[in-house]
């Protein structure tokens, strides 16, 4: 059994979903068990199934940012992992399984569903702004709103709805039509509005990258800068899907 008893301690939602699906990637893909704690942000959000305890204290770090394929050929069983996991190929093989874990529960997808069909449009483009820690983190970029002006105008022209931590500022930076602030001021609300939107502007945040990826979204743009700062050199080759945009 392979485990990751630190799931909670290493970042926001989505940073805690790579994990979760890093770890139960990695333990398939070698035919063993794995077990993650059950009290963390994806419990609350998802019906994430419970998994057996564990007693492991033999730790493994995954230093790497990019996929480690050693590690995920040659992972010892027994042992609790540690690392960020940012790639899908750590999970493809069980895609299926993932989608299937990170179902919302009831009460979430029920009013995101209700304000979505509110909307009235037959289809939306999700756009997402992360603000309130990347402008005072040095190693993260603070994407330049003419990033979303660029990556717009690869998009169709449906109702656009913004996602943001600062959502004081986007509304008075998106005041006029097509633009729609989300209402919810909750993160498990707004990555579960984001997964029914059919059209993907995201940050540099496993955040959006998440939501565009439980939507099997038509397109995605993502920037081409991730990290700044002493983060800027890390390879994130791994991190974008074959099919996005990338600007």
């Amino acid at each position: 059994m392979i485990s990751f008893n630190n799931i909670g301690h290493m970042g926001r939602l989505g940073n805690q979903m790579f994990q979760y699906a890093g770890v139960k990637g990695v333990a398939i893909h070698k035919g063993y068990w794995y077990s993650v704690p059950s009290n963390t942000s994806l419990n609350e959000c998802f019906k994430i199934p419970e998994t057996l305890p564990n007693n492991n204290s033999r730790i493994v770090n995954v230093e790497s940012f990019e996929f480690d394929e050693e590690f995920f050929n040659n992972c010892p069983d027994d042992v609790d992992v540690c690392g960020y996991f940012q790639s899908e190929k750590y999970f493809k093989h069980i895609e299926h399984q993932i989608r299937q874990d990170l179902t919302f529960h009831d009460r979430i997808l029920k009013e995101c569903l209700t304000y979505r069909n509110n909307l009235k449009s037959t289809e939306l483009i999700s756009l997402h702004i992360r603000r309130s820690d990347y402008i005072s983190d040095p190693n993260f970029e603070c994407l330049s709103l003419d990033y979303y002006w660029n990556a717009l105008k690869l998009l169709p022209n449906f109702p656009v709805i913004v996602f943001s931590d600062d959502p004081e500022w986007c509304k008075k930076q998106f005041r006029q039509k097509p633009f729609i602030i989300s209402p919810f001021e909750d993160p498990f609300l707004d990555l579960c509005l984001m997964s029914l939107c059919d059209y993907h502007i995201i940050a540099n945040s496993s955040f959006s990258w998440w939501g565009s990826w439980l939507a099997n979204s038509k397109q995605t743009i993502a920037p081409r800068k991730w990290f700044s700062g002493e983060f800027l050199n890390w390879n994130t080759k791994d991190l974008y899907l074959p099919n996005w945009i990338i600007i």
